[in-house]
């Protein structure tokens, strides 16, 4: 049975990896029921998610990116994921996850190493 996050959009944004971050798209959605899953990138990419376009990210403009989940999220939590660190073990979730990100709250991506395959992601809260 996957894991139930359906307030959580999966997110990935990518311009350098693209065939590897769709397939971390695709894995972590075997794992886990999300409301819904989106690659940001610059190009469109054949899968069983939303491909929003836009321009090619430089490494600033990924960070930039990165702090605060795009207006295109609906969902009241945002994942992102890369290509080399995605959902791996769901069993590992805490709801308790959900309290935890960036812009000022403590980033809890050093307790995901059973979750992830990297511990780079986070579970950002739209405010």
């Amino acid at each position: 049975m996957k894991l139930d996050l359906s307030d959580v959009t999966l997110c990935a944004a990518d311009s350098a990896n693209l065939a590897l971050t769709a397939r971390a798209l695709q894995l972590s959605m075997e794992r886990c029921k999300f409301a819904e899953a989106v690659l940001f990138s610059h190009e469109r990419l054949d899968g069983d998610f939303r491909t929003v376009i836009g321009p090619k990210f430089s490494r600033a403009s990924y960070q930039a990116f990165r702090i605060k989940p795009p207006p295109t999220v609906e969902t009241p939590f945002a994942l992102f994921i890369e290509w080399d660190g995605y959902v791996l073990e769901p069993r590992a979730w805490d709801p308790s996850f959900r309290a935890y990100g960036p812009a000022g709250r403590a980033h809890f991506s050093e307790c995901l190493d059973e979750l992830s395959a990297t511990a780079d992601f986070a579970c950002n809260r739209k405010n």
